[in-house]
């Protein structure tokens, strides 16, 4: 009996130890997110610009970062804080979808993080006011040149 329980236990840890490596680098994206949807609310759009990739830097300009911010986030006031995060990885894409609690309602954003854990793309993903179950509507940045694409039920 102490043979098999001295064999499942290192198989147990080893279990463990592979898992708290694998939430490590979706920690580090869910940081990244949260910095960013920070730096935003503070008006730092440059500062959240350096957290992007390149490619989609190439795309957003802080100048762009700022109007999108401006059009669908301080709509719904004040900034409260991150009440809630979800994580999922297809791939080598990671995706973070944090929930943020603002004066107005929760918005969940969702955020797609390249190998080097930096934003390759982000948008509103829903928009619930305050005190109604029924999500708003999704709202999707496409920059100019790029055609909008459905993706209905993610």
């Amino acid at each position: 009996m102490r043979k098999k329980i001295l064999f499942i236990l290192p198989a147990v840890l080893f279990a463990l130890l592979t898992a708290a490596g694998n939430c490590s680098a979706q920690t580090a994206d869910s940081t990244v997110a949260t910095q960013f949807i920070s730096l935003n609310d503070q008006g730092k759009y440059t500062e959240a610009a350096k957290l992007m990739a390149p490619s989609f830097l190439a795309m957003v300009s802080p100048d762009n970062l700022e109007k999108i911010w401006h059009f669908h986030v301080d709509p719904h006031g004040k900034f409260h804080g991150v009440v809630s995060v979800k994580q999922m990885q297809q791939g080598k894409i990671f995706a973070v979808f944090p929930t943020c609690l603002y004066d107005k309602g929760d918005i969940t954003f969702a955020f797609a993080f390249d190998d080097n854990h930096q934003i390759a793309g982000f948008h509103v993903d829903t928009i619930a006011p305050a005190g109604d179950t029924t999500p708003a509507p999704k709202a999707i940045y496409e920059p100019a040149g790029h055609a909008a694409k459905s993706f209905d039920g993610h």
